[in-house]
């Protein structure tokens, strides 16, 4: 922690805006609470000098947190999601399936997945994303704007996982999900219009 703080440290003292980030997968009940160690490390790279942390690897949303007028993202969900498209895989994914040298990526993910029916394909709350819009003046976080997002779950496998502004209905279910996800770190958020606000009073 103390190497990782000292990096962050010197960051601050070289640029304007410092972001940390960090992939951990782990959870502490379900898939949408960071376990404990997240926040923790977290907050402890606001105070060695970050100005945002970015939390990615549930592959789900996770509430917000304003930690000393520092935004925290435990995660935003995912941005884009098109690991089924990949041209090739280790190996050793293939044997775990059965799958031989012929066969390929499509075979793998029918086989993975089910032909679809579980897995990543078959829940919705995977291709639910945000796009924050974090915005500073002098110095001062005066604006954090969620911008609800899809990775198309349903639709065909060489279209979806690319971000697309979420339709009217998803996109408040998503800002939803963020408000009751944050509400544990003490973060209100607002919807306007279809995109969300972190209240930073």
């Amino acid at each position: 922690m103390a190497d990782i703080s000292a990096v962050v440290n010197n960051a601050k003292r070289l640029a304007d805006i410092v972001i940390v980030t960090a992939h951990a997968h782990e959870w502490k009940g379900n898939r949408e609470t960071p376990a404990d160690f997240i926040p923790d490390f977290a907050r402890r790279m606001v105070d060695a000098g970050a100005d945002v942390f970015v939390g990615h690897g549930p592959h789900v949303l996770r509430g917000i947190e304003v930690y000393k007028e520092k935004p925290i993202f435990y995660s935003l969900g995912d941005f884009i999601f098109q690991n089924e498209t990949l041209l090739r895989l280790p190996s050793e994914n293939y044997e775990r399936y059965d799958l031989e040298d012929h066969h390929h990526v499509a075979d793998f993910n029918a086989k993975r997945y089910n032909n679809d029916a579980s897995g990543f394909p078959a829940n919705p709350e995977i291709w639910e994303a945000i796009t924050a819009f974090p915005r500073w003046k002098n110095g001062k976080l005066v604006e954090v704007k969620l911008v609800p997002i899809s990775l198309g779950h349903g639709l065909p496998t060489s279209v979806r996982g690319r971000p697309i502004l979420a339709e009217k209905k998803l996109a408040e279910k998503i800002i939803g999900d963020l408000q009751a996800r944050s509400a544990p770190f003490g973060t209100r958020i607002t919807l306007r219009n279809g995109i969300g606000y972190v209240d930073l009073e």
